[in-house]
């Protein structure tokens, strides 16, 4: 069997494949999680309401001025809310304003991620990939 004669066709395949990756990247660049930026995260439960949506709800916490990342359904009613770095007058206001449309509304969780623990965790990760590649290479140049 002679797979090299259809190697025009895997670096075809290969380019299809990368190309899009690329330009996805440099035009959109890399989206950091909370993690790596620093920020908030609010569990909220709104009870007892049919049309509590992430929209929604997004858009009550922005109306208040707060830098609205990220809101992410965990249940049927339970949202995931992740927010710039939030104290705890500024969570007091957050679900204030929520329950003036959503009385039943409580905060199940709350953590905030600092921007340094963010960026030690980038740190580690991108040593992470560097170390992983250099085995690699390694591995490939020596066996």
């Amino acid at each position: 069997m002679n797979i090299l004669k259809y190697k025009k066709i895997y670096y075809l395949i290969s380019v299809i494949i990368i190309l899009p990756g690329i330009v996805s990247l440099l035009f959109f660049g890399l989206i950091s999680a909370i993690d790596f930026t620093g920020g908030s995260e609010l569990e909220i439960e709104i009870k007892n309401s049919t049309d509590s949506t992430p929209e929604k709800l997004g858009g009550i916490i922005g109306d208040q001025g707060f830098d609205v990342q990220n809101v992410g359904v965990i249940d049927a009613h339970i949202f995931m809310v992740r927010t710039e770095t939030l104290s705890e007058k500024k969570k007091k206001k957050i679900l204030a304003s929520v329950k003036k449309t959503y009385p039943l509304t409580t905060i199940k969780s709350f953590e905030t991620v600092g921007a340094t623990i963010g960026k030690e965790t980038e740190l580690n990760a991108l040593k992470a990939v560097g170390i992983a590649s250099a085995a690699i290479l390694l591995y490939i140049a020596f066996v």
